[in-house]
């Protein structure tokens, strides 16, 4: 909360603030914690054939949640 805050006083287009937010929280809530979670529960390692899919799938998703807050920043940047 009070992250959201602090965007949403340094830009006060709310647009901007729900992408950011929903970016990073929305990716890392859906697609990270639980891979992380599935991966650590699992008794085989990190790399094992069964975790490799899951790590790549979801870490794509993640990644490309990040870059869609990446591309936020940019554009609040250049004023676009």
């Amino acid at each position: 909360m009070v992250g959201a805050t602090a965007i949403a006083i340094v830009f006060p287009n709310i647009t901007s603030v729900l992408s950011i937010m929903g970016g990073l929280c929305s990716c890392t809530m859906s697609y990270l914690i639980p891979v992380v979670a599935y991966v650590r529960l699992n008794k085989e390692r990190w790399y094992a054939p069964k975790n490799i899919f899951p790590i790549l799938f979801f870490g794509t998703l993640t990644i490309i949640g990040y870059t869609s807050v990446a591309i936020t920043f940019y554009l609040l940047a250049t004023g676009k």
